[in-house]
């Protein structure tokens, strides 16, 4: 049985996406480079099943369409402003270190996300873990200064 390495016509509306607007069952043999089938452990030659190079219907390339946000960071977003929230408003009340924390934790593991699946939000999760140790800092050189 031999594998499927041709090309179908998908029919759209659009006459310069329909010329590169196609299905794949399969890759061709000049789609996939020998450094390629080295790397992802096929054997040279071998049908690589699953292996359909993207097609990209716009001019535009991957790396600049918009990227999603990280909901991690922007989670940590939201307590370090309600974390801002109370210290403005009570000055630092009971759960002032509570947020302060949440702030922190979920800053650190929203840059981390963020960082590894390349999306949006790094600054929110930045300012999240440094506006936690600002504060702790002040309050440790407060409690130096006054003894």
């Amino acid at each position: 049985m031999a594998p499927l390495l041709y090309a179908r016509e998908i029919p759209t509306a659009d006459p310069l996406v329909a010329s590169t607007a196609t299905e794949h069952h399969g890759p061709s043999r000049k789609a996939i480079k020998r450094g390629a089938e080295r790397s992802i452990g096929i054997a040279p030659g071998s049908p690589a099943v699953g292996l359909a190079p993207k097609v990209v219907l716009n001019d535009a390339p991957v790396e600049d369409q918009p990227r999603r946000w990280n909901r991690m960071a922007l989670i940590s977003g939201i307590f370090l402003i309600l974390s801002i929230a109370v210290a403005l408003i009570s000055g630092g009340g009971g759960i002032f270190p509570y947020l302060l924390t949440f702030s922190f934790l979920t800053g650190l593991i929203g840059l981390l996300l963020a960082i590894k699946h390349k999306e949006r939000g790094k600054g929110i999760a930045i300012a999240a873990i440094a506006w936690p140790v600002v504060i702790i800092a002040l309050v440790i050189a407060a409690l130096n200064t006054v003894w």
